[in-house]
């Protein structure tokens, strides 16, 4: 069988490079890549008839001229997603910043070549507190579930305060705790029949601390483990605290995705870039950072050459007045936390 060939062209490398990264572990050997991030070398490359199977092109690329090539399906990599249509190709819109494997998965739908999805652990993880981490695993969790996505939601923090953002708050009880903490190695069956919904599956919060309660921080892992290897869930999303160790390290590296929450301050970013000399966040198919409660009109160490970040930031969360006064649903009908939720995907 031959190889499908494939274009890739935009003019953000890092966009580019995480696409080329998950097209090449994919496909292997089944696929005949193009990468293609200059200007002019697009210019030039498409002064001479080309033949593909799929281009993947930036919009500050594409001109009417690419319809004159022998290329089977163009998709363009835009701020919004959508279909639009030429009178001699089909053009489909791509969001360009969600994730590779969602961009992977609507380029090559119909082509025969998807696996099935494994279900996904998404980590949400901060090095600061008082970031809005916890509002935005929850937004993630109601904009997936609004895709039609089987979710389930962990709070993996020590002490639970996650329930003042849902209907309904009540924690489990001392005996719910205690049949979980006896569970052994199989507290996801303890689990199961605990778990309350808004719109989302979820673990009840526990009435104390998770040391009061005789519990171990590696209970988050096997129940997320355990949940994953259920096949009842497409994403099973975990939200963290800031503490950094070993149990920590083995929750990170389980992880299929790793949401990286931090503001525009010189405090965050400098927490943030400590964090990040502790781990190897090289794979851009699975480590993303986003800025929440931004604010465009206030300073932006982001920007600073002071605290120069080590990381690059894939999306950013404007500021959401009296964002305390929002239920999970209202997270879930925001573009802003959609885009978050699509990094994911």
């Amino acid at each position: 069988m031959s190889k499908m060939r494939i274009i890739l062209a935009d003019t953000e490398k890092q966009v580019v490079s995480a696409l080329e990264t998950k097209f090449l572990y994919e496909l292997r050997d089944d696929v005949d890549l193009e990468v293609i991030t200059d200007t002019a070398f697009f210019s030039a490359f498409f002064s001479k008839p080309q033949t593909a199977d799929i281009l993947v092109c930036g919009e500050e690329l594409f001109t009417q001229d690419i319809k004159k090539h022998s290329i089977k399906k163009l998709f363009l990599l835009c701020e919004q997603a959508g279909t639009g249509g030429t009178e001699d190709l089909s053009v489909e819109r791509v969001l360009k910043y969600s994730s590779p494997q969602a961009v992977m998965d609507q380029v090559l739908r119909g082509h025969g070549t998807q696996k099935k999805r494994e279900p996904v652990v998404v980590l949400v993880y901060s090095a600061a507190g008082g970031v809005g981490k916890t509002t935005v695993a929850l937004g993630i969790c109601a904009n997936l579930a609004k895709s039609y996505k089987r979710v389930l939601y962990l709070n993996a923090e020590r002490i639970h305060t996650f329930q003042s953002c849902l209907q309904e708050q009540q924690t489990l009880s001392n005996q719910a705790v205690a049949d979980i903490a006896g569970a052994g190695d199989h507290p996801f069956a303890k689990m199961r029949p605990l778990l309350r919904n808004e719109g989302f599956d979820y673990l009840p919060p526990f009435p104390v601390a998770l040391a009061s309660a005789g519990l171990s921080f590696r209970l988050f892992a096997a129940l997320a483990s355990a949940a994953k290897r259920s096949g009842e869930y497409d994403y099973v999303v975990v939200d963290t605290d800031t503490v950094f160790d070993g149990d920590k390290a083995s929750l990170i590296t389980q992880a299929d995705r790793v949401l990286m929450v931090l503001r525009q301050t010189k405090r965050d970013i400098f927490a943030m870039n400590m964090l990040v000399r502790n781990m190897s966040c090289s794979d851009a198919t699975k480590y993303f950072f986003v800025c929440n409660d931004f604010d465009k009109d206030a300073d932006n160490a982001l920007l600073s050459q002071e605290k120069e970040p080590k990381f690059y930031v894939s999306e950013y969360l404007p500021h959401i007045d009296h964002v305390q006064d929002l239920t999970v649903g209202e997270l879930g009908t925001r573009s802003d936390m959609q885009k978050v939720a699509f990094l994911v995907m």
